[in-house]
C-alpha cells in the first residue's frame, strides 16, 4: 500500500545531493546522454522506498562515488517507464551506459546484493556489456 508521507520531487536527495530525481522531461539528458553509467531506481514512493534509498546511498557512496550517477524516477514517471522498458515490477534497479540499458535487478535489495549487482554490471567483462538480469 502506498504512503503519502514519501514525497520525493524535483531536484536531488541523499547525502550531499548524490541522487537525482528524474522526470520524463529530463530523462534523456540525465540518463540516456549521461557521460557515465547510471543506476536508475524504478520504484513507487511507498513504505519501502526509504530503506531502499538508504541501501543505494550506502553502497554507491562507499564504492562508486564519482563513477556512477544515481537517479530515482519521479512517482509520475514510474508507470510510463515500466511500460516503455518492460519493467515487470518494482522496485527495479537498472544500469544504463552509453544510452542503453545494460542490466537490471528486480526486487528489494540489501547492501550485499546491490554490491554484487553493481560490480557485475559495471565490470569490463564482455566489453562492458552484460546480459539483462530480470530477477528470476
Amino acid at each position: 500500500m502506498r504512503s503519502t508521507r514519501h514525497s520525493y520531487s524535483d531536484g536531488s536527495l541523499g547525502r550531499k545531493g548524490s541522487m537525482r530525481i528524474v522526470g520524463l522531461e529530463d530523462f534523456d539528458r540525465e540518463i540516456v546522454k549521461a557521460g557515465m553509467p547510471v543506476l536508475v531506481l524504478c520504484m513507487h514512493q511507498d513504505s519501502e522506498i526509504d530503506s531502499q534509498i538508504e541501501v543505494v546511498e550506502t553502497v554507491t557512496s562507499e564504492t562508486y562515488a564519482n563513477r556512477l550517477k544515481v537517479c530515482l524516477l519521479q512517482e509520475e514517471c514510474v508507470e510510463v517507464f515500466r511500460e516503455e522498458y518492460g519493467v515487470g515490477g518494482t522496485p527495479t534497479f537498472l544500469i544504463f551506459s552509453g544510452g542503453r540499458e545494460r542490466n537490471r535487478l528486480l526486487g528489494e535489495v540489501d547492501t550485499g546484493t546491490l554490491k554484487e549487482f553493481l560490480s557485475r554490471s559495471l565490470s569490463c567483462d564482455n566489453g562492458g556489456k552484460q546480459e539483462k538480469n530480470y530477477g528470476f
